[in-house]
């Protein structure tokens, strides 16, 4: 995956590992992925899961285009924040936001010391994963990531990828199937499920029923859509018609 490809190009920040990172180092790894100038925290939950009991759950909450996000190695990434531009006062109350992902939540903290060394890939990373390719790409022109989702088994499944142009040529990436880009032909409208369908499916995925442009400009923010989205790979949530969940 892409975690291995980035460690050599960063200098061997991460080095290539079994598949078998548990959830507390995945959060520790999206985090160096992402980078130090990226506001983020790794939070240790506690927490009853319907059908699972309590549970011991670590999550990545960071920064991105005005907004905060949640990850975890189970579950891909969402969008912590319920509105935007409430960046400042959504950081003062990580608990309260999170419980609405995790109802079942008894408590909430935040883990400042890294446990060590952590390596490996990131389980249901491709949205970070494709975040941190366009903060080391040269060059890229307009950058949107490209959130689709299909049915699968067990359920609807969301997956992300890059899309983007640079020097007049189109092309994905997709950190669970290359770690090279891929073009996109000619012949393929600038329309997301048109892409979507183009760049699927993705390792365990299905073709895409419903796709959505989230439009990234880094380091400067965009105002991305009301609502919390889901725009990573694992559980579509409510399903094809996500990625608002709520307003």
């Amino acid at each position: 995956m892409w975690s291995r490809c980035l460690s050599w190009l960063v200098g061997g920040m991460l080095a290539a590992v079994p598949l078998s990172a548990d959830m507390r180092d995945a959060a520790f790894i999206a985090r160096e992925l992402l980078g130090p100038d990226v506001w983020s925290r790794v939070l240790r939950i506690e927490a009853t899961r319907p059908g699972a009991g309590p549970a011991v759950i670590h999550a990545l909450v960071f920064e991105l285009e005005e907004r905060l996000w949640y990850y975890t190695a189970d579950s891909g990434t969402q969008s912590l924040s319920l509105f935007r531009d409430r960046l400042a006062q959504d950081k003062t109350r990580l608990e309260e936001l999170v419980r609405v992902i995790e109802p079942g939540l008894v408590r909430c903290r935040v883990v400042k010391a890294r446990p060590g060394p952590v390596h490996g890939d990131l389980p249901n990373g491709c949205f970070i994963e494709c975040v941190a390719f366009l903060r080391i790409m040269v060059a890229a022109g307009e950058a949107r990531l490209l959130a689709y989702y299909g049915a699968a088994a067990g359920g609807a499944r969301g997956h992300t990828v890059l899309y983007f142009v640079r020097a007049a040529r189109r092309y994905f990436f997709d950190p669970q199937r290359s770690i090279v880009p891929q073009p996109v032909a000619d012949t393929v409208p600038v329309e997301p499920l048109a892409i979507a369908l183009a760049a699927a499916p993705g390792p365990g995925y299905a073709l895409p029923q419903r796709a959505v442009f989230l439009p990234l400009h880094l380091p400067g923010p965009v105002t991305l859509a009301g609502g919390r989205m889901v725009a990573a790979g694992g559980p579509a949530g409510d399903g094809p018609e996500a990625p608002v969940l709520s307003q």
